[in-house]
């Protein structure tokens, strides 16, 4: 009886582990599969990675990735990157490797005779600049710090200032701009007096009151306000940290053939790996107590097989799914996404929730619209009365209306969401006025032309 008791204990334990395991494999994206086989494959010696893998051509991976594109037609091509910004629905960022910030100002720092003090100064500042090219150390401090006077600070700072990029070491957005604005051959005194005293009143598009203030034309104003919207906020932005270069590896592939959309499954990266035949061979003729450790950590790589196995047919699964359920905005492109929720998705695979809901966490599907995060596809309606409208269909709409409404005369949030209604979507003025806000657009007052 105690035997049977025994026996039921470990077979729940192994189940438990290898359950554990396909949850752990099912939550990582593809980057965190490739180093997790990676370190498997050193802890386990029964798990051989393929070598003529490990030492193939990067070129040819790259071909034989590539090779399904031949049947492609352009509009998988990545006509996306054309786009204008407020259409690109994920846009990605990427540091420019090379140079950093640090190293590019202390290069041009040798062309300038400055004295031993001063120098050692500049050198401290420039090492004490964030990311942007800021210099956020109040100025009356780094006196008591670094002991220098006040005339050497002064003149290590002016060093600083007309360094490339331009606007490097400010204190704030304001100075930053300012210098930038002072660099030109023949400064433009609106500009400079905007920077100075009105940023606050040129964020909120009072141009009218402005002229009036300066004692200039609207046009003036709106010269200077170009000028200013061509000015780096964030001067030191271009140069990165080396090493620092985040990118995304999509997950899956939605290709349009002529036959209609399919999803590729995105394993040319993952390393291959099989168990050794070697200790397979050694198991037979093996003592007990290494014929046992054998045993180990050939079920150990039997249940990593098993659940990348898992792994892939769940995340294919959602794929096809949100395919099946998107099929407008892979069509059509952003703004015609229908709600769906995990619920959905868990309901057309016959899964849990908690299974969808890991499957497409921290995971990305590219597109002839970009790369989206698989979790954007989700959306709920945005009302009661609009239960077909998601919020990726009405935000489209009020850019919509935004972009063809009279610039003279803008739309307030009240007249969008009438014009809303007028196309089947009922939602509420305050409503309106969030997702405006979400997207970073203007009120009324603020896209107003003069």
């Amino acid at each position: 009886m105690s035997m049977d008791i025994a026996l039921s204990q470990g077979q729940k334990m192994v189940m438990s582990q290898r359950m554990q395991l396909a949850v752990k494999i099912l939550q990582m994206n593809s980057l965190d599969l490739e180093n997790y086989l990676r370190d498997e494959a050193l802890a386990n010696p029964l798990i051989e990675l393929d070598a003529q893998n490990e030492i193939e051509d990067p070129g040819l991976t790259r071909l034989k990735k590539l090779e399904w594109l031949d049947r492609m037609d352009e509009s998988n091509s990545f006509k996306y990157l054309l786009r204008p910004k407020e259409e690109q629905e994920t846009p990605l960022y990427q540091k420019q490797t090379g140079e950093t910030l640090e190293e590019s100002l202390l290069l041009q720092l040798a062309g300038f005779a400055l004295a031993p003090n001063v120098l050692r100064l500049a050198r401290y500042l420039i090492g004490n600049l964030d990311e942007n090219g800021y210099l956020h150390a109040p100025k009356e401090q780094i006196p008591g710090e670094v002991d220098c006077s006040q005339s050497d600070l002064d003149q290590a700072v002016e060093a600083l200032h007309r360094m490339d990029p331009a606007g490097v070491g400010a204190v704030d957005l304001r100075e930053c701009l300012l210098i930038q604005a002072l660099r030109e051959e023949e400064p433009d005194p609106v500009l400079v007096r905007l920077i100075e005293n009105h940023l606050d009143h040129l964020a909120k598009n009072q141009l009218d009151k402005l002229a009036g203030e300066l004692g200039v034309s609207i046009a003036q104003v709106k010269s200077a306000r170009e000028a200013l919207l061509g000015l780096n906020p964030k001067p030191g932005n271009g140069l990165g940290e080396r090493g620092a270069i985040p990118y995304i590896l999509p997950d899956l592939f939605v290709v349009h053939f002529e036959d209609g959309y399919q999803v590729i499954y995105n394993d040319f990266n993952q390393p291959k790996f099989e168990i050794s035949g070697y200790y397979k061979n050694l198991l037979k003729q093996a003592d007990d107590e290494t014929a046992a450790y054998i045993r180990d950590k050939m079920t150990a790589a039997e249940n990593l097989i098993a659940s990348i196995r898992q792994r892939k047919a769940t995340v294919l699964g959602c794929a096809r799914a949100i395919l099946a359920r998107q099929t407008a905005f892979f069509r059509n492109g952003p703004g015609h996404l229908i709600p769906m929720t995990l619920a959905d998705l868990a309901d057309d695979l016959g899964v849990h929730i908690s299974t969808v809901s890991r499957a497409v966490s921290g995971k990305y599907l590219q597109s002839q619209w970009g790369v989206q995060r698989m979790s954007d596809f989700f959306s709920r309606s945005v009302s009661k009365a609009s239960e077909e409208k998601s919020y990726d269909m009405t935000l489209a709409q009020i850019k919509r209306i935004i972009k063809e409404e009279d610039p003279l005369n803008p739309l307030s949030d009240l007249k969008i969401a009438e014009r809303l209604l007028e196309s089947g979507i009922d939602i509420s003025r305050r409503t309106v006025t969030k997702y405006r806000e979400l997207s970073n657009i203007p009120a009324s007052l603020g896209r107003k032309r003069f």
